[in-house]
């Protein structure tokens, strides 16, 4: 707390004391009041990044939103984040395996997952580096045929040859 005689006229993070210039003696200013104002915003909204990541990982672009959604403006949502990333806190590319992950083994084409990773805001680049990464290389046809041979062993032999086929071909079919 910044104390002007005896009223409290800011919070400021303690780390930010000395670079902010505040000291016994120092004149309160409104440009002194605005930065301090700043430091705390930027440092609250860096808390509640950590918190909301702490639930869940997301991406840089998709924790921006979320500090905004809860009432931080967006220069202060996105300075946060940057700094979050610049600290190793927001990492896309660790959140865009988890997710690409999520959906291979639900069995999501390529382009599906590709297309959700860069609605979450991961690069082109990471995007095609992740997927490529997951699949171990693999085309869509080799892990459909994969997935298929799995199915078809799990089948009881005494089946028909069509109600296999027809099983192996729903088992197939994406899942939403």
């Amino acid at each position: 707390f910044v104390k002007v005689g005896d009223k409290v006229v800011a919070k400021v993070p303690f780390a930010e004391v000395e670079k902010l210039g505040l000291r016994v003696g120092a004149s309160w200013t409104s440009r002194l009041a605005q930065t301090c104002e700043q430091a705390f915003n930027l440092f609250s909204a860096k808390e509640t990044g950590k918190k909301i990541l702490a639930i869940k990982g997301r991406t840089a672009q998709q924790l921006e939103v979320k500090l905004t959604e809860k009432g931080v403006s967006v220069a202060i949502a996105r300075q946060a984040v940057e700094e979050l990333r610049r600290d190793g806190v927001v990492k896309d590319e660790i959140v865009a395996e988890q997710m690409a992950e999520a959906e291979v083994s639900k069995g999501a084409g390529a382009e599906r997952v590709k297309r959700k990773l860069r609605d979450a805001g991961v690069s082109e680049e990471t995007a095609t580096a992740t997927l490529k990464r997951v699949t171990k290389g693999k085309s869509e046809a080799t892990r459909a045929k994969e997935a298929a041979e799995e199915i078809a062993k799990k089948l009881p032999a005494k089946l028909a040859k069509a109600s296999k086929w027809r099983r192996v071909a729903q088992g197939l079919e994406p899942s939403g």
